[in-house]
Formats: C-alpha cells, sequence, structure tokens
C-alpha cells in the first residue's frame, strides 16, 4: 500500500553506509577511480568533485589536551540539477536527495552505486558496521494556522515564560532502541525543531550535522509552496533510523535492499503516525 502527499513536506533524504576504513586514504586507485566514474556517468551524474575536508580534533586525557590535525579525501558525484549525490569516502558511502522521487526510485539507485563500488576490491572487502536513513521535513503552517494543527501534540516542544530570548530555538527528541542482539543493535531517532521564519526567511532547513561543509558541492534545497504569515513558526521534522552491526559484513556480501527497506518502512510508519487529519488533507493525502 503506497502513501503519499500532493504537497509534500520533504526536502531532504540521507542515506548513509559506513564501513572499516580502506587501506588508502585516496579510496581508489587511477584505475579503479575511472572505472567508477564511467559508472556513475551511465546512472546520470555527470559532475565529479574530488575534495579534501581538513578539521581539527581535539584529544583530552589526564595530562591535558591536544589538537591534531586531520583530513580526509571526498569524492562526490552529482546529477545535472544537482539534487541528488553520492558520496564516496574511506569509510563511508553516502546518498543524499533534496528532490525526492520515492522510496523505490532511492532503492534502484542504490543497488546501482552498490554494485558499481563492489567492483572496487577494497570496497568489495571491507566490513559494513552501521547503515542509516534520515528524512526531514518541513513543517510551515498555512496563514491562519500554528504547528499544532499539523502535528501531534507531544511533539510540540514547550515554550518557557522567558521574555526577549536572543535567539529561540526549541526542540523535542526521542530514541527508541527497536532491535538488540549480538549481532545489531537498531534505533530510530525523531527530533523536532521549531523556529520562527522571520520577515518569511528561514534561519534553518536542515539539522548541522546534515549540513555541507563545502560550498561548491552544496545541494540546493527546494520547499514546498504555502502561503503563510511573516513571522510564523515553523518546524523542523529530522526522522533518522540506524543499525549498528556488532559482527560487520563484507560490502560485497551486504544485502543492501533488505536492511534499507527495513529501515524505510518504520521510518516511514512514524512519519504517517505523526502527522494530524488536517495536514494530510491540506497537503493532499492519497493511498494507493
Amino acid at each position: 500500500m503506497g502513501k503519499k502527499l500532493e504537497v509534500a513536506p520533504l526536502i531532504y533524504v540521507q542515506l548513509d553506509i559506513s564501513w572499516s576504513e580502506l587501506p588508502s586514504s585516496g579510496v581508489f586507485t587511477e584505475e579503479e577511480l575511472t572505472q567508477f566514474h564511467r559508472a556513475m556517468l551511465k546512472l546520470g551524474f555527470t559532475q565529479k568533485h574530488e575534495l579534501e575536508h581538513q578539521w581539527e580534533e581535539v584529544a583530552i586525557s589526564a595530562g591535558g589536551s591536544s589538537i591534531r590535525p586531520n583530513s580526509m579525501r571526498r569524492y562526490i558525484f552529482s546529477n545535472a540539477e544537482k539534487d541528488c549525490q553520492v558520496e564516496v569516502t574511506r569509510s563511508l558511502l553516502s546518498i543524499r536527495q533534496s528532490r525526492y522521487t520515492g522510496f523505490d526510485d532511492l532503492v534502484k539507485l542504490i543497488l546501482s552505486v552498490s554494485e558499481a563500488l563492489k567492483g572496487i576490491e577494497d570496497i568489495g572487502n571491507t566490513g559494513v558496521s552501521l547503515f542509516s536513513i534520515h528524512y526531514v521535513d518541513i513543517i510551515i503552517p498555512s496563514s491562519g494556522l500554528e504547528l499544532h494543527n499539523y502535528v501531534d501534540d507531544h511533539l510540540i516542544p514547550y515554550d518557557p515564560p522567558v521574555s526577549n530570548p536572543v535567539a529561540k530555538q526549541r526542540s523535542t527528541s526521542s530514541v527508541s532502541l527497536l532491535e538488540k542482539s549480538d549481532s545489531k543493535i537498531r534505533d530510530i531517532a525523531v527530533r523536532f525543531n521549531m523556529f520562527k521564519a522571520a520577515e518569511k526567511k528561514f534561519p534553518v532547513l536542515i539539522p548541522v550535522e546534515l549540513q555541507e561543509k563545502q560550498d561548491e558541492v552544496a545541494m540546493p534545497l527546494f520547499l514546498p509552496h504555502i502561503e503563510f504569515k511573516e513571522n510564523t513558526d515553523y518546524g523542523i521534522l529530522d526522522i533518522r533510523h540506524g543499525c549498528r552491526l556488532l559482527k560487520q559484513q563484507k560490502f560485497s556480501d551486504f544485502q543492501v535492499e533488505s536492511e534499507i527497506r527495513t529501515l524505510y518502512q518504520t521510518a516511514s510508519n512514524v512519519f504517517w503516525d505523526i502527522l494530524s487529519d488536517h495536514a494530510k488533507k491540506e497537503w493532499g493525502y492519497e493511498c494507493s
């Protein structure tokens, strides 16, 4: 049974598969990179970026603290519209979409990318340790309405009686353990942040940890067309469903489709439970 909204609040999806670090910080040999680049071109990813992300790590011990510079090579492939990306690093495969066309299309993409990566010897032999899916929705009340008209009241964060806050951000979050065994731990995190759209500008659209740090590969975001009042309170709903494998699986043997479908189905059920009947009616709910 498929469910969808004519006016979809979904603005960002990220699918991550983490693996044990590869032997080379460069990830690919020259020949392997050419091979993978060709596979990405066939999938419509016409732009390739090789970037070096640099940051500093602070280590704190009994003897004090120390700062250690660190860096990571990033290979990012984007489609012509820049609304879909595939990133490969020494320890991660990440697929990001800001114009979502449905879960079945996402599954086809991850299967094609995984198949191309399995042909890279080191990646095929590495061990998958963590995989997750993020769904980020923006909840914008239409003129004359408020957030509680759209989501479950339990999701609306408490508003303390303080005057003139420098910055007003209210948050609620919940983490539920769904599975725990000798082989895996699976949980789902739901976070709802409220902000004010001052002068119809949105100060935050996606959570900080999902924001791109390097401008040259920043993705455009597409907001639903909704008429709203100038200084309305809006919400960012972030649903993350993840699984940590305590016994790593070889990437070439990893059952991508079945594992990702499990993550998706639970995250989808949570999303539909959160929405009010009014939200479904206003946004054009369809079930087939």
